[in-house]
């Protein structure tokens, strides 16, 4: 069943990349923006720490209906010299607009988290959602679907099972440069009441021009039952990061 998951990521993302069949890019409107954004942080003295993180955020619109979605995100970090944190995530989204506010999606995605016990976590599910407020100033969506997730653990364990998905984002656009947005996951085991995982981030963005941005940004990682026990529920971490748009 992962190989199914690794088929479905491939199938998304070639999605994402190439244009329907016989729509031409020639004399068409932009149809793809990417974000990057890079954090480095190191520190001295009594203690030496070293962070680095980067995202990428790339969205290509297919048609008016069609638009995929492809992010990654990688974080490391020493303490010491020893490695404290070493994270990397993908997933691939796409959408299907029925109207200016209400869409269908697909979605794929696989993370490796081993400090958080995950030698691996892989999930695909489809899903609906629906844009409540569309700006200019507030912005608000929500989505609810299901997944199948596989599992596996760094003390050797693993599962799959089916989940399902909540997700909502909002965003507060202050005026032209300055964008405060919070979004929350939450993850729902069906076969355990007590397996579920909620991921929260908040950012607040201030445009520098056109392409470059900061970024301030604290997520929190909650995972009710960690595998193995002995981790801690929560992860949190807060990042400044220079943004780059394409």
């Amino acid at each position: 069943m992962p190989k199914v998951i690794v088929y479905c990521l491939l199938a998304l993302s070639t999605a994402v990349v190439f244009p329907a069949p016989g729509e031409s890019l020639a004399d068409e409107p932009r149809r793809w923006r990417d974000e990057a954004a890079l954090s480095f942080v190191q520190t001295s003295g009594n203690t030496e720490v070293t962070t680095f993180a980067a995202k990428n955020d790339l969205t290509y619109k297919v048609s008016d209906q069609w638009t995929g979605k492809w992010f990654v995100s990688l974080l490391h970090g020493e303490t010491d010299g020893v490695k404290s944190a070493e994270r990397y995530a993908t997933d691939v989204k796409i959408d299907y607009a029925f109207s200016d506010r209400l869409y269908i999606y697909g979605l794929a995605a696989w993370l490796q988290d081993k400090f958080a016990g995950f030698d691996h976590r892989t999930y695909v599910g489809p899903g609906a959602g629906y844009h409540f407020l569309d700006g200019p100033r507030h912005f608000l969506n929500g989505e609810l679907g299901a997944n199948y997730a596989d599992e596996a653990y760094t003390d050797g364990s693993n599962q799959d099972f089916v989940e399902g998905r909540a997700f909502g984002r909002y965003a507060c656009a202050f005026n032209e440069s300055v964008e405060l947005s919070q979004q929350v996951e939450y993850l729902h085991g069906f076969n355990d009441t007590e397996q579920f995982k909620l991921n929260a981030t908040t950012a607040l963005t201030s445009k520098l021009s056109d392409r470059f941005s900061v970024k301030a940004t604290y997520e929190i990682r909650y995972d009710n039952r960690p595998t193995p026990d002995t981790l801690e529920q929560t992860d949190a971490l807060l990042s400044i990061a220079l943004v780059v748009k394409i």
